[in-house]
Protein backbone atom coordinates (compact mmCIF):
# COMPACT_ATOMS: atom_id res chain seq x y z
CA UNK A 1 0.00 0.00 0.00
CA UNK A 2 1.41 3.12 -0.85
CA UNK A 3 0.70 6.16 1.62
CA UNK A 4 1.45 9.84 0.71
CA UNK A 5 3.19 11.89 3.20
CA UNK A 6 2.28 15.41 2.87
CA UNK A 7 1.63 18.14 0.73
CA UNK A 8 5.41 17.97 -0.69
CA UNK A 9 4.17 14.86 -2.75
CA UNK A 10 6.67 12.16 -0.93
CA UNK A 11 5.60 8.69 -0.84
CA UNK A 12 6.31 5.78 1.92
CA UNK A 13 5.46 2.09 1.79
CA UNK A 14 3.51 1.69 4.72
CA UNK A 15 5.59 1.35 7.85
CA UNK A 16 8.29 2.79 5.90
CA UNK A 17 11.37 5.00 6.37
CA UNK A 18 12.83 7.25 3.46
CA UNK A 19 14.74 10.56 2.77
CA UNK A 20 12.33 13.44 1.23
CA UNK A 21 13.66 13.02 -2.34
CA UNK A 22 11.01 14.83 -4.27
CA UNK A 23 11.59 17.11 -1.82
CA UNK A 24 15.19 17.23 -1.70
CA UNK A 25 15.16 17.29 -5.50
CA UNK A 26 13.18 19.90 -5.73
CA UNK A 27 15.26 22.09 -3.39
CA UNK A 28 18.10 21.17 -5.64
CA UNK A 29 16.90 22.27 -9.12
CA UNK A 30 15.23 25.69 -7.42
CA UNK A 31 19.36 26.19 -5.77
CA UNK A 32 20.44 25.94 -9.56
CA UNK A 33 17.19 28.31 -10.62
CA UNK A 34 18.04 30.84 -7.83
CA UNK A 35 21.36 31.41 -9.36
CA UNK A 36 20.21 32.25 -12.88
CA UNK A 37 20.00 29.30 -14.63
CA UNK A 38 17.19 28.76 -16.92
CA UNK A 39 18.74 26.04 -19.33
CA UNK A 40 18.36 22.80 -16.70
CA UNK A 41 18.68 19.29 -17.32
CA UNK A 42 18.09 16.65 -14.97
CA UNK A 43 19.96 12.83 -14.85
CA UNK A 44 17.93 10.54 -13.24
CA UNK A 45 18.07 6.86 -12.33
CA UNK A 46 16.45 3.65 -12.75
CA UNK A 47 12.50 4.81 -13.42
CA UNK A 48 11.60 1.74 -11.57
CA UNK A 49 12.65 2.84 -8.61
CA UNK A 50 11.03 5.04 -6.38
CA UNK A 51 13.62 7.41 -5.50
CA UNK A 52 14.23 7.63 -8.63
CA UNK A 53 10.74 8.75 -9.35
CA UNK A 54 10.63 11.08 -6.30
CA UNK A 55 13.76 12.89 -7.30
CA UNK A 56 12.56 13.28 -11.07
CA UNK A 57 9.02 14.48 -9.91
CA UNK A 58 10.92 17.27 -7.41
CA UNK A 59 13.06 18.33 -10.26
CA UNK A 60 9.66 18.92 -12.60
CA UNK A 61 8.02 20.55 -9.43
CA UNK A 62 10.29 23.27 -9.13
CA UNK A 63 10.96 24.15 -13.39
CA UNK A 64 7.01 24.08 -13.38
CA UNK A 65 6.58 26.80 -10.35
CA UNK A 66 9.80 28.57 -12.59
CA UNK A 67 7.41 28.33 -15.59
CA UNK A 68 9.80 26.47 -17.16
CA UNK A 69 9.59 22.86 -19.29
CA UNK A 70 10.87 19.45 -17.40
CA UNK A 71 11.70 17.55 -20.55
CA UNK A 72 15.61 17.87 -21.01
CA UNK A 73 16.09 14.25 -19.32
CA UNK A 74 18.32 11.19 -19.27
CA UNK A 75 18.34 8.23 -17.31
CA UNK A 76 21.08 6.26 -16.00
CA UNK A 77 22.25 3.34 -13.92
CA UNK A 78 23.57 5.53 -10.91
CA UNK A 79 27.36 4.82 -11.55
CA UNK A 80 29.65 7.65 -12.58
CA UNK A 81 29.86 5.88 -16.06
CA UNK A 82 26.36 5.91 -16.54
CA UNK A 83 26.31 9.68 -15.28
CA UNK A 84 29.23 10.45 -18.14
CA UNK A 85 26.50 8.19 -20.92
CA UNK A 86 23.76 10.30 -20.04
CA UNK A 87 25.67 13.84 -20.14
CA UNK A 88 26.68 13.35 -23.04
CA UNK A 89 23.18 12.03 -24.64
CA UNK A 90 22.25 15.48 -22.98
CA UNK A 91 24.72 17.62 -24.45
CA UNK A 92 24.47 16.18 -27.93
CA UNK A 93 20.52 17.25 -27.85
CA UNK A 94 21.12 20.62 -25.56
CA UNK A 95 24.11 22.03 -26.16
CA UNK A 96 23.26 25.32 -24.37
CA UNK A 97 22.07 23.66 -21.49
CA UNK A 98 23.74 25.46 -17.91
CA UNK A 99 22.59 23.48 -15.01
CA UNK A 100 21.91 19.83 -14.14
CA UNK A 101 20.52 17.98 -11.36
CA UNK A 102 22.01 14.85 -11.09
CA UNK A 103 19.70 11.88 -9.07
CA UNK A 104 23.01 11.03 -7.36
CA UNK A 105 26.41 12.25 -6.59
CA UNK A 106 27.66 9.00 -8.22
CA UNK A 107 26.10 9.83 -11.73
CA UNK A 108 26.92 13.37 -10.96
CA UNK A 109 31.06 12.30 -10.53
CA UNK A 110 30.61 11.03 -14.15
CA UNK A 111 28.78 14.27 -15.89
CA UNK A 112 31.45 16.01 -14.38
CA UNK A 113 34.31 14.66 -16.17
CA UNK A 114 31.83 14.35 -19.41
CA UNK A 115 31.29 18.20 -19.53
CA UNK A 116 34.89 18.54 -18.66
CA UNK A 117 35.52 16.29 -21.49
CA UNK A 118 33.82 18.91 -23.82
CA UNK A 119 35.58 21.42 -22.73
CA UNK A 120 32.37 22.99 -20.57
CA UNK A 121 33.78 24.98 -17.08
CA UNK A 122 31.79 23.62 -13.99
CA UNK A 123 30.42 25.89 -12.24
CA UNK A 124 30.51 28.68 -15.00
CA UNK A 125 29.21 27.67 -18.09
CA UNK A 126 27.20 24.19 -16.22
CA UNK A 127 26.25 23.93 -12.51
CA UNK A 128 25.80 21.15 -11.30
CA UNK A 129 24.08 19.54 -8.32
CA UNK A 130 24.09 16.00 -7.15
CA UNK A 131 22.34 13.99 -4.61
CA UNK A 132 22.94 11.82 -1.30
CA UNK A 133 26.24 13.44 -0.07
CA UNK A 134 28.85 10.50 -0.66
CA UNK A 135 32.54 10.85 0.01
CA UNK A 136 32.91 10.93 -3.85
CA UNK A 137 31.03 14.45 -3.60
CA UNK A 138 34.21 15.77 -2.04
CA UNK A 139 36.83 13.99 -4.04
CA UNK A 140 35.96 15.79 -7.61
CA UNK A 141 37.29 18.74 -8.74
CA UNK A 142 35.38 20.84 -8.51
CA UNK A 143 33.41 19.39 -5.04
CA UNK A 144 29.90 18.56 -5.64
CA UNK A 145 26.85 20.85 -4.55
CA UNK A 146 24.69 17.76 -3.50
CA UNK A 147 21.03 16.83 -1.38
CA UNK A 148 22.50 15.21 1.75
CA UNK A 149 20.58 12.61 3.67
CA UNK A 150 19.98 12.32 7.28
CA UNK A 151 21.76 8.85 7.44
CA UNK A 152 21.72 8.16 10.52
CA UNK A 153 18.67 9.46 11.67
CA UNK A 154 17.00 6.99 8.59
CA UNK A 155 19.31 3.68 10.14
CA UNK A 156 18.06 5.17 14.11
CA UNK A 157 13.71 5.76 12.52
CA UNK A 158 14.00 2.07 11.35
CA UNK A 159 15.46 0.44 13.97
CA UNK A 160 12.95 1.98 16.12
CA UNK A 161 9.83 1.49 13.27
CA UNK A 162 10.93 -2.44 13.63
CA UNK A 163 10.90 -2.85 17.51
CA UNK A 164 7.52 -1.38 16.88
CA UNK A 165 6.38 -3.71 13.98
CA UNK A 166 7.87 -6.91 16.32
CA UNK A 167 5.73 -5.31 19.36
CA UNK A 168 2.97 -5.71 17.05
CA UNK A 169 2.41 -1.76 16.45
CA UNK A 170 1.61 0.03 13.28
CA UNK A 171 3.70 2.73 12.77
CA UNK A 172 3.05 5.82 10.40
CA UNK A 173 5.47 6.21 7.63
CA UNK A 174 8.01 9.09 8.26
CA UNK A 175 9.88 10.97 5.76
CA UNK A 176 13.01 12.45 6.87
CA UNK A 177 13.75 15.86 5.53
CA UNK A 178 16.92 16.45 3.36
CA UNK A 179 19.80 18.77 3.35
CA UNK A 180 21.48 21.15 0.49
CA UNK A 181 25.49 21.02 0.82
CA UNK A 182 26.40 24.25 -1.18
CA UNK A 183 30.05 23.50 -2.65
CA UNK A 184 32.23 24.22 -5.71
CA UNK A 185 30.03 22.93 -8.64
CA UNK A 186 27.30 25.24 -8.02
CA UNK A 187 28.03 27.92 -5.59
CA UNK A 188 25.14 30.32 -4.09
CA UNK A 189 26.39 33.52 -5.14
CA UNK A 190 27.06 32.07 -9.00
CA UNK A 191 24.81 34.28 -11.69
CA UNK A 192 24.10 32.42 -15.25
CA UNK A 193 26.93 33.97 -18.21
Amino acid sequence: MRLQDDDRGSTCDAAGVDADNRGGARRATEHLLSSGRRRVATITGPMDLEASVARHHGFGDAKAMAGLRSDWVEQADFSPEGGARAMTRLLAVHPDLDAVFVGSDNMAAGALRALKAHGRRIPDDVALVGFDDLAIAQQTEPSLTTMSQPIRALGHEMATMLIRLMEGENPSPIILPTRLVVRGSAPAALLST
